[in-house]
């Protein structure tokens, strides 16, 4: 999840956010008139305008979102209003409305009063202490008519299809089924520790979370902390500084593989280092199969795998498909976390067929028809399992499609006529194997004429030598019986 005040987000932003599948929860106080009472820029000018410009970005993007809005004393009075401007202008499905008290010392009130500037600009690190709140702090009565009245609205209309995070934290409270730590008896694994960063411009105060080696920083020390603590997750403030540090990053935005924090998740998760290395590998696998249409890998597979070999922990074995930093690695985009959910599916037999394929598309014996309908089936393929994400059932329609393809390129076998000519001239071949005598030759004319009948009987499999000789058996049987009746 990546909450975000959305100023930065554009479509390359978003189109990221999308293929990563991040749920990005977007801060924003209602309509132009409330949002920037208080939400403005270095400049001291509001900031609705590019933040309703992000969200549009990830609503073309359709990146999973969410609002998430602070009620204070600009927007209190106006629940309705704020509530369907986020429900029918901006569409969002998923909002959460969250309390702003200040509390300062009443030394510091005038202080905080202005931003919490001094008089010569510097910024007063705000401590959440203090009897006293701003003058920007919600009302509590205001507070509580602010729920009533979006809560009103809410379940008259909006049940099932609009959701409230409060709303849905109490309902779940009533059935013993706590989310929400503030409104849970204890907290448990609703837990979420985190890395946050200082004030930029505060000079006492510098980020190195995410320096080398791994297992010797604040990354590693709090992701393995949720793990061995079955927590609930690990925050990590500003994705843009993944991997950044203070010195070479404070003025610039960068892009970033986001390295660190993918090695949280997987750490923080329980991940084997074993499994951590299958992944890699099994994307190694599926990617080679377009790398040279990759355009984003700095390393080749060969180096990548020998990287995931000598990988001791986590990070190294990310880092072997990740590089060290944008555009140093095989991927940019790799998510080890994603890759081991694919583990369990099996490819083998496409890979295999993915490989017949292409020597039968290079074979010059195939038919062109042939090479087209294996080369579209192929590549579907490649496509399919070089994509982010893919099913088991995906899998198998292409395995059955590449199947249907090759088959077409196995030749069917056809009878040899030579073969029935030769059973056909058995008969002939065993008679001209007989000694002929004079009288032979005499009637040989008349066994040429009445060849072509005995020849029609061969259709039936019985052979034409057996058909004489079973007539000149008859023959002799009637006469012997003739001749014994004239002696009788």
């Amino acid at each position: 999840m990546l909450q975000t005040n959305g100023t930065f987000l554009d479509d390359e932003w978003a189109a990221l956010l999308a293929d990563h599948q991040v749920l990005v929860g977007v801060s924003m106080d209602g309509p132009a008139s409330m949002h920037d009472a208080y939400r403005v820029n270095r400049a001291g000018r509001g900031s609705h305008a590019q933040v309703l410009r992000g969200w549009r970005a990830l609503e073309r993007h359709d990146v999973p979102r969410n609002i998430l809005c602070t009620v204070h004393r600009a927007n209190q009075d106006h629940p309705l209003e704020v509530y369907r401007y986020f429900r029918d202008e901006l569409g969002a499905r998923h909002i959460q409305f969250i309390p702003i008290v200040e509390r300062v010392h009443a030394s510091q009130l005038a202080v905080a009063e202005n931003g919490w500037r001094k008089a010569d600009g510097t910024r007063l690190l705000y401590v959440q202490e203090g009897h006293h709140v701003t003058s920007r702090s919600v009302d509590p009565a205001a507070w509580g008519a602010f729920l009533t009245a979006v809560f009103d609205e809410w379940v008259t209309r909006d049940v099932g299809s609009c959701f409230v995070q409060l709303f849905d934290v109490m309902l779940g409270n009533l059935f013993g089924m706590y989310s929400l730590c503030v409104h849970s008896p204890e907290c448990g694994n609703a837990l979420v520790p985190g890395l946050t960063f200082p004030e930029e411009g505060d000079m006492n105060n510098r980020w190195y979370d995410a320096s080398e080696p791994y297992e010797e920083s604040h990354f590693y020390q709090v992701a393995s902390y949720v793990n061995e603590h079955d927590l609930g997750g690990m925050f990590v403030y500003a994705l843009d500084r993944d991997g950044r540090n203070y010195d070479e990053d404070l003025h610039r935005i960068v892009p970033s593989n986001l390295l660190w924090t993918k090695t949280a998740i997987t750490e923080s998760q329980g991940m084997k280092l074993e499994t951590a290395k299958a992944a890699a590998n099994h994307y190694l696998d599926r990617m080679a199969l377009r790398q040279a249409t990759v355009r984003d890998n700095g390393v080749s597979v060969d180096e990548a795998r020998t990287a995931v070999e000598k990988a001791a922990n986590l990070y190294e074995a990310n880092k072997a498909v990740l590089g060290g930093d944008y555009g140093e690695g095989f991927s940019d985009t790799y998510d080890p976390t994603l890759e081991a959910g694919l583990l369990d599916i099996d490819t083998s037999v496409l890979m295999q067929q993915i490989d017949k394929a292409t020597e039968a598309i290079n074979a010059d014996a195939t038919a062109a028809d042939a090479k087209i309908d294996l080369r579209t089936a192929r590549d579907a393929a490649i496509d399919g399992l070089t994509s982010r994400i893919y099913t088991a059932d995906q899998v198998a329609a292409w395995s059955a499609a590449l199947k249907t393809a090759l088959d077409a390129t196995t030749p069917t076998p056809t009878p040899d006529p030579d073969e029935d000519n030769d059973h056909e001239n058995d008969g002939q071949e065993n008679d001209a194997d007989t000694e002929t005598t004079p009288d032979a030759d005499k009637d040989a004319n008349a066994g040429n004429k009445s060849q072509a009948q005995p020849e029609q009987l061969s259709s039936t499999g019985a052979s034409v030598n057996a058909i004489v000789a079973a007539g000149v058996a008859l023959a002799a049987a009637g006469a012997a019986l003739a001749l014994s009746r004239r002696r009788a």
